[in-house]
């Protein structure tokens, strides 16, 4: 993409330029693209430590095993990053207008999606035997700082009028992202992480929330199938604008959340873990874990009905023409 040189000198009298402060940033984005695309293929490696004959090998580790399952999406995870942090470091240091408007889709997203994740690391904590007052004195100021205080401040950085007019300077016409709206775009950025986590599910046999049934195997692989292909077809239709669409994403959540309330507080944690069929060994891993004998309804609705209300909340961008 061509470079556009500012060619208003009335911006300059606007707003002060910003161009090295994302620059600096995109840097930071860019070196942290590389490294987590070097890590990436590096983490395929520790698959060998746990099949026969490695370091760390217990009887089961195999596809269907909990650990297999983590190294898994924690692999992908890395490959993600760099997808997502190598071209937006670069938009950075080319001053590419559609940067700001991704990367304020994805603080927001961090600040929608963190509230739940901090609330389960809490949960977490307090429930742990071997969590003290100390750790939780000592994680509360880091938690703090990585959510909300951080992703707060970029927000308000690349939100305000220097960035914007920095942005416009280099690059005057809208790309198409900005076309639309900065809360669809990030209720999007939701479902697609939901993508990412049903496949998660495959690999630990399949298991999904139905009704009050804990569906495994074929069967539930065959509804998670379904259920990422609806949710594709929903962000596919929501950047869209399409208000049927909208519909489609209110009635899912709507549907998995009561589904996975109704299913979770008939099933408890013990009874979640027999269900994905963990090999013995994985299993003795949990046994000293205090709330196995709890239900995880709390803790699995919660992020479903902040999705909920995300959804609901973008409705004023869909016409009903």
């Amino acid at each position: 993409m061509a470079i556009f040189s500012p060619t208003h000198a009335s911006f300059e009298a606007e707003a002060p330029d910003r161009s090295r402060m994302l620059r600096i940033i995109g840097g930071a984005l860019l070196l942290l693209g590389i490294t987590t695309a070097f890590i990436g293929p590096l983490e395929i490696q520790a698959f060998y430590l746990f099949i026969e004959g490695g370091q760390f090998h217990y009887e089961g580790f195999r596809f269907g095993s909990f650990l297999f399952a983590y190294i898994t999406v924690q692999t992908v995870g890395y490959y993600a990053m760099a997808a997502v942090c190598i071209p937006l470091g670069y938009a950075h240091l080319t001053l590419q207008r559609w940067a700001g408007a991704m990367m304020l889709t994805l603080l927001w997203f961090w600040m929608v999606a963190g509230f739940p994740l901090t609330v389960i690391l809490y949960l977490m904590l307090l429930t742990s035997k071997a969590t003290t007052l100390t750790d939780v004195a000592l994680t509360l100021p880091l938690t703090v700082i990585v959510y909300p205080a951080l992703p707060w401040l970029l927000i308000r950085f690349y939100q305000g009028h220097a960035v914007q007019q920095t942005f416009a300077r280099w690059n005057p016409v809208p790309m198409w992202l900005e076309r639309i709206p900065l809360r669809v775009r990030v209720v999007c950025v939701i479902l697609l992480l939901y993508i990412v986590a049903l496949h998660g599910l495959i690999l630990v046999n399949g298991v999904f929330p139905w009704f009050g049934v804990l569906l495994t195997g074929t069967t539930g692989i065959l509804a998670l199938d379904v259920a990422i292909l609806v949710l594709a077809a929903l962000i596919w239709g929501l950047a869209r604008q399409h208000v049927l669409a909208w519909r489609g994403a209110l009635a899912y959540f709507g549907l998995l959340t009561l589904s996975t309330l109704i299913t979770f507080v008939q099933h408890t944690y013990r009874e979640t873990l027999a269900a994905m069929a963990l090999p013995a060994r994985e299993m003795e891993w949990f046994q000293d874990i205090p709330f196995l004998d709890w239900y995880p309804a709390p803790v699995v609705v919660a992020p479903l009905l902040v999705t909920l209300v995300c959804v609901l909340a973008i409705r004023r961008h869909f016409s009903e023409s």
